[in-house]
């Protein structure tokens, strides 16, 4: 039996977050929840997680800084993460730019889960095409080899 998907949850507003967690929970995940990009940070190392929940405006250390910081740590293009803001997408992709997922504040559970299905299974292509071409170089079988 496989590991369930481990997906983080970092918004400052506890209440959501928490109702976030324990839907995302009940629909089989595993779910670590913080509060602040900080505790977030810490959870991400703690856990590595599939997936980032990551609310953009957040005191402490909101979604940008969380995102600096794992480019900084060399995990920007293993960890998916969606950014989640009330927000126009305009603003937020102004400060942020397009290699995230982004996803407007209102939403109901259904858009949620959809936008989790899709940044998983981008997450898990892309994943199967560096391990293919890893697998590749290693035995020396990569495209020009076969041409």
């Amino acid at each position: 039996m496989s590991d369930p998907t481990t997906i983080v949850v970092i918004d400052d507003e506890l209440g959501l977050a928490e109702a976030l967690g324990a839907i995302l929970s009940d629909d089989g995940y595993a779910v670590g929840v913080a509060t602040n990009g900080q505790l977030g940070l810490r959870l991400i190392e703690e856990l590595d997680p599939d997936l980032v929940l990551l609310d953009f405006m957040m005191p402490i250390m909101g979604g940008p800084a969380v995102l600096r910081a794992l480019e900084e740590q060399g995990r920007a293009k293993s960890t998916p993460v969606i950014l989640m803001s009330a927000a126009t997408e305009a603003d937020v992709r102004s400060v942020v730019g397009n290699d995230v997922f982004f996803l407007r504040e209102p939403f109901d559970m259904p858009l949620l889960e959809r936008a989790i299905r899709t940044v998983l299974a981008r997450a898990s292509a892309t994943s199967s095409r560096h391990a293919s071409a890893a697998e590749e170089k290693k035995q020396g079988t990569g495209r020009r080899d076969r041409e």
